[in-house]
């Protein structure tokens, strides 16, 4: 700390500079060299400050000097930033990663009113359901019946795809063949043979 706040504090000096300088890095958007040189000498002058009202002497050019780089700096209460808050997508994915990619946001503990809603609906329903004569049979009857219309399909393969202008082609191939075309059906509608 000596090296980087110089060799004239002592310990309580470096302790309150780098305490200072920590929480105006944490706070406040610093970006690049002179945010950072302005916030080392907003920790200086802060320390100043202070070491005179403890002595009881006048500090009133520091303070307007201090009031002067804060704005130059624009460490005002506006900028500060927040820890939880993402500068940046990259910020974003990080944090995600971090969480495994799944966010966890119902814990089946009641917060708020919706949630007791929520809960109550929940328990309407199933009371509605498990209580009611009859209904169980007719749920299972539906299951059975989507049972076997799943069979149906699976035994008539009708997730198959078919190519119907291959259909198409083989039955008038079929119409084609030369003992079987009769060229006289093909008429006008004023009943003409047309040609080929």
């Amino acid at each position: 700390m000596r090296e980087k706040w110089g060799s004239n504090y002592d310990d309580e000096g470096l302790t309150y500079l780098e305490g200072l300088y920590t929480g105006l890095m944490a706070t406040q958007n610093v970006n690049g060299a002179l945010q950072v040189d302005q916030a080392q000498k907003i920790c200086k002058i802060s320390y100043e400050i202070d070491s005179r009202i403890r002595e009881g002497s006048d500090f009133d050019k520091l303070l307007t000097s201090y009031d002067k780089l804060v704005k130059t700096a624009e460490f005002t209460p506006k900028n500060v930033k927040n820890a939880t808050d993402f500068d940046s997508v990259g910020e974003l994915f990080r944090w995600l990663e971090k969480r495994g990619w799944r966010n966890k946001f119902y814990d089946d503990v009641t917060r708020d009113i919706v949630d007791e809603t929520m809960k109550n609906i929940q328990n309407f329903t199933q009371r509605l359901y498990t209580n009611e004569t009859g209904i169980a049979e007719e749920i299972e009857r539906r299951i059975q019946s989507l049972q076997s219309a799943r069979d149906l399909e699976d035994y008539y393969d009708t997730n198959k795809e078919y190519d119907l202008d291959e259909y198409d082609n083989a039955g008038y191939e079929e119409l084609i063949k030369e003992d079987e075309f009769d060229p006289s059906v093909l008429k006008d509608d004023g009943g003409e043979v047309l040609d080929e």
